[in-house]
Parts: structure tokens; sequence; C-alpha cells
């Protein structure tokens, strides 16, 4: 799989964590906010919340800068996947979400979550005033106007 599919695949595992789940963050999949993956994350799989949230930012990151590289592109399917990325990122703020969840006494992480939607709301009509022609057919922007 290319980056830009890694990336990608890792936005749509972000749209879909649900609430009191925590992402494993080396090998990307959920875990129940229990007991033993308390003891997993600290003992044998060493996690913790600060490496989701750089996971969360970088996968956000760089699924605007695929965007930006493909926003211009002449080719349809290139500008699909931009329209396809929208979709992606709309359902991925769900998910984000829910991680305030699961970290409900961690203000300052809520905290950064909470920026951290506010800024993909912003770059998302950021773009979508840009190149309207691009993200125009998003069936989630429709919705969101």
């Amino acid at each position: 799989m290319d980056a830009n599919q890694e990336i990608i695949s890792k936005l749509k595992f972000l749209g879909k964590i649900q609430k009191e789940e925590k992402i494993n963050v080396r090998y990307v999949f959920m875990q129940p906010n229990d007991l033993a993956t308390k003891l997993s994350r600290t003992f044998y799989n060493k996690d913790n919340r600060n490496n989701t949230l750089s996971f969360v930012k970088e996968v956000i990151e760089s699924s605007f800068d695929i965007i930006k590289q493909y926003m211009n592109s002449e080719k349809k399917f290139e500008k699909t996947i931009c329209q396809n990325i929208v979709k992606d990122l709309e359902l991925a703020k769900i998910g984000i979400a829910n991680l305030k969840d699961t970290y409900i006494s961690d203000i300052k992480f809520n905290c950064d979550i909470e920026t951290i939607i506010e800024n993909i709301d912003v770059k998302i009509t950021e773009l979508y005033e840009s190149d309207i022609t691009v993200l125009n057919m998003s069936p989630v922007l429709e919705n969101t106007k």
C-alpha cells in the first residue's frame, strides 16, 4: 500500500472509533477501555494518550496534504479521492470526538481533541471556498451548508 493509501486507510479507521475505545497506535487497532487494556498499554504494548493524540494529528494533517496534492489535478480519479477524503474527515470527527468520552477525566486531552475538530472544520471550509468544483459534489458538505 502506498503512503497516501495508508493515510486514507488510517483516516477511515479514525471514523470507526466508538466511545470507550482506545487506539493501539503501533498496530492500529481499537481496544476496550478496561483493566486488561490499561495493564497491556502500561507494561507490554506501551502506549498512551499522547501517542493517540500524535497519531490523530498526523493522520489529519497528512489527509489535508493529500487533498492539496490532488485538488488541482486534471484526473477525475484524484478529484474523487479529494471528495472521499473530505467525507472521511467528517466521519473521523465523530470517531475523534468519541475519544473525548474515553478520556473524559483528562481536560487537556479533551481540549486538544476539540481543537483538532475545530481545525478540521476550518480547513474544510477553506477548501470549499477555494475550490468549489472539487468539493461541491461531496454529499457531506451538501448537508452542512
